[in-house]
């Protein structure tokens, strides 16, 4: 949409994708040349977002033009399905309901100071039990490997036959969106 004569437009552009037969790393059993594991294109990732632009001619005269580009995008995943059997892929951090990049970890808070444990760390299950050795559906989730929202500002000034470009990217949070 143009606004102001034409020296403001705005675009947004929203997608939802449905990718099936997903491209994974699956754990296997140890093969006859020491192979760990294999790609396997099961299961399916949603994906949501919105691309927001914002292009501005804030001066323009004569012999100056200056045109202002403020670009947002944000972008969402989700795990619907891995393997076919419902379960989440514990080993390669793939967990359904949850982003690919998820950041999985045990939650722990300080060390036992006596006992048989003396000097071990104190980990937690998910029934808020204290134990030593954790199991690997007692972890939490610690954060997000991918970003929040990504935002450049690109600038253009023109002046008779000079011309000036400035860029400014940004990528920011990564540490605890909502789906």
């Amino acid at each position: 949409a143009d606004f102001l004569k034409g020296r403001v437009h705005v675009d947004v552009n929203m997608y939802a994708s449905q990718t099936k037969d997903q491209i994974f790393n699956k754990n296997t059993a140890v093969m006859g040349a020491g192979i760990t594991s294999q790609k396997a294109t099961m299961g399916r990732v949603d994906n949501k977002g919105i691309e927001i632009n914002l292009n501005t001619v804030p001066v323009k005269t004569m012999g100056l033009t200056w045109n202002s580009d403020l670009v947002f995008t944000l972008n969402r995943n989700k795990i619907v399905e891995l393997y076919g059997d419902g379960q989440d892929d514990i080993a390669n951090n793939l967990f359904i309901g949850h982003p690919i990049n998820t950041i999985f970890g045990y939650r722990t808070e300080g060390i036992f100071q006596e006992g048989e444990y003396a000097g071990q760390p104190i980990f937690y299950t998910k029934d808020g039990e204290q134990t030593v050795n954790p199991a690997p559906e007692d972890r939490v989730i610690w954060g997000y490997g991918d970003e929040n929202f990504r935002l450049s500002w690109a600038n253009t000034v023109r002046w008779g036959n000079w011309q000036f470009y400035m860029l400014i990217q940004g990528i920011f949070g990564g540490g605890g969106y909502g789906l």
